[in-house]
C-alpha cells in the first residue's frame, strides 16, 4: 500500500499566490476492505462531492488554483482571501470499475485563531453545487 499527498504554494506577487495539490494512493492491484480504501470528497480533495464519497483501491487527484489576498479591511485585524481552483480525479472503485470526476470551487475566507473561516461553493462536472461553511480546524 502506498499513499502520497502534496501541496505547494508559490507567491506570484504580494496579493496573488498560485497553488497546486495532489493526492494519490494505491493498493498495487489488491482489493481492499471498504474501510481500508483510499477516500476523496472533502474540503481539501474533490470538494464538490459528499464527504468521503469516493472509496477506491487506487486513486489519483490533482488540481491547481489561485489564492487572492486583497488589501486588509481597515479597522479590522483581518486579511480576507479569495480562492478558486479546479481538480480532477481518477478512481478504481473495485466492482464499479474506473471512474473520473472533476470539481471546480470558489471560496472566501478570513484567517482566524482556529484556522480559515469562510464559505466555499463547489461544482461537479454535471453542474451540481455543494456549499460548505468552514469553521477552522475544529
Amino acid at each position: 500500500m502506498f499513499q502520497s499527498e502534496y501541496s505547494t504554494f508559490k507567491p506570484l506577487d504580494r496579493h496573488v499566490t498560485f497553488f497546486a495539490l495532489h493526492h494519490a494512493g494505491t493498493s498495487f492491484g489488491r482489493k481492499m476492505d471498504y474501510f481500508d480504501q483510499f477516500i476523496a470528497g472533502d474540503q481539501v480533495y474533490m470538494p464538490a462531492f459528499r464527504y468521503q464519497e469516493f472509496h477506491a483501491n487506487t486513486l489519483v487527484t490533482a488540481g491547481s488554483g489561485m489564492l487572492l489576498h486583497p488589501w486588509p479591511i481597515k479597522h479590522v485585524s483581518s486579511h480576507p482571501g479569495l480562492a478558486f481552483w479546479y481538480e480532477a480525479g481518477r478512481f478504481d472503485q473495485g466492482s464499479q470499475g474506473w471512474k473520473t470526476h472533476q470539481s471546480s470551487s470558489i471560496a472566501t475566507f478570513f484567517p482566524s485563531q482556529v484556522g480559515a473561516t469562510g464559505l466555499e461553493l463547489s461544482f461537479d462536472e454535471n453542474g451540481r453545487a455543494r456549499f460548505r461553511l468552514m469553521l477552522g480546524s475544529f
